[in-house]
């Protein structure tokens, strides 16, 4: 049998919320996050930030193509997929983590979280 922990807070959902759970474990408190997909929520894990990363990189190869408008001698380069999808992954994990400081803080992917009345009058959702 698995022994419940305490936690000062229990977040449901990592969103917007992620920061505020940061704030409040670089307080001192105990901060629970219960995520169903996403650590950090969509926007900064599979859809805005890592498509912004991956067309910033096009564009740069863009402007090395078109290099002679600009000045700049041709010259032999090429785009590397794999370490695109890597500068992006770093870029992903880099949002995910939470600050080094903090050490109150735990994540963790889950759909269905009990609480016991008393500790569900601390929920912020």
């Amino acid at each position: 049998m698995s022994h419940p922990e305490e936690y000062d807070v229990v977040v449901l959902g990592s969103g917007r919320a992620r920061s505020f759970a940061w704030s409040l474990a670089s307080q001192g408190k105990r901060v629970a996050v219960v995520e169903r997909r996403n650590l950090a929520g969509s926007c900064p894990t599979i859809a805005c930030a890592p498509s912004k990363n991956v067309i910033h990189g096009a564009k740069v190869a863009n402007y090395f193509r078109r290099g002679a408008e600009f000045g700049i001698a041709a010259g032999d380069w090429k785009v590397e997929m794999p370490a695109v999808r890597d500068r992006k992954r770093k870029m992903v994990d880099g949002i995910v983590a939470p600050p080094l400081k903090i050490t109150s803080y735990a994540a963790g992917r889950g759909s269905r979280v009990t609480l016991c009345p008393k500790a569900s009058s601390r929920l912020i959702s």
